[in-house]
């Protein structure tokens, strides 16, 4: 147990840590517990305290609800909403691929809540088929957020938002998945962080149809 939530059964492992079925006490919901080992390193909590900011910056049903945090030793628990249609990655690899009217609805989802990003100012940068999970009633949400980028709003904007109202200076730092990655980002010339994940969105829509990548050479 760690706090009001009770820890189950593993339900993946990736290079963070592992994912736990847990049960939030408080509200008496099935929720997933990402547990990452930190060894203790303080750059990695910078890391999760980035993760769980983005979050709480996000309110959109296409965006994983953030449930909670906690610390116990060197393990940080980030408590989510729990999609118990695993994640598109997995979808796909079992079915070989989906059809345009099953994949129709949860790109929408998708490109609904990536647009939701943009409009806050946030850039995911890791949009991929693993990022990606789908409820127990067919409704995808994005997820993992270790990556995303947070642009400054200009001090004349309107608060209601919208992309044009952030400082959206060229990115640098090369990061995502080199198979769903816009060509422009590991050039290191800078790139347009919308747009790369709008390339990554398209990766995504290509992977669901044909159960393949676009491109699959070696660069």
């Amino acid at each position: 147990r760690v706090g009001h939530f009770e820890l189950h059964h593993e339900l993946g492992k990736g290079g963070y840590g592992r994912v736990l079925m847990a049960i939030d006490l408080k509200r008496g919901e099935t929720v997933a517990a990402k547990e990452i080992d930190t060894g203790g390193s303080l750059d990695r909590k910078k890391s999760i305290a980035h993760e769980i900011k983005m979050l709480r910056r996000l309110d959109h049903p296409g965006v994983v609800g953030l449930r909670g945090f906690d610390e116990v030793g060197k393990l940080c628990y980030i408590f989510m909403e729990f999609a118990a249609g695993g994640d598109l990655f997995e979808l796909v690899l079992a079915r070989g691929r989906l059809s345009e009217a099953e994949a129709r609805p949860i790109f929408a989802q998708t490109i609904s809540a990536v647009a939701h990003l943009h409009e806050r100012g946030v850039v995911h940068r890791d949009i991929k088929l693993e990022n990606i999970v789908v409820t127990a009633d067919g409704n995808a949400k994005l997820c993992d957020f270790g990556l995303a980028h947070a642009y400054e709003r200009r001090p004349d904007s309107h608060p209601s938002g919208a992309v044009s109202a952030f400082d959206r200076e060229p990115l640098t730092r090369v990061c995502g998945s080199e198979s769903y990655m816009a060509p422009e980002v590991p050039m290191r010339r800078g790139y347009d962080g919308p747009a790369a994940d709008v390339w990554s969105c398209g990766v995504v829509l290509f992977g669901m149809l044909t159960g393949s990548f676009p491109f699959d050479a070696a660069n």
